[in-house]
């Protein structure tokens, strides 16, 4: 699974998404993570190409580019 998150989102706090990563990971999930500093809930407004790089890089190590 990947994660990606601003950093200053504020619709979604990092203590709620750390949380979530940590319960995936206990039961068993691979879970990438990246987070973007300075962006917020709408990162993929903001800083898009950023975050389809990070999609293209995780598809890639998965197998799936």
């Amino acid at each position: 699974m990947l994660v990606l998150h601003g950093a200053d989102d504020d619709r979604i706090p990092v203590d709620y998404l750390d949380e979530g990563v940590a319960a995936l990971r206990d039961q068993g999930v691979a879970v990438t993570e990246e987070r973007f500093p300075r962006e917020d809930h709408y990162l993929i407004f903001t800083a898009r190409d950023r975050v389809l790089d990070a999609i293209d890089r995780w598809l890639a190590r998965a197998g799936g580019a």
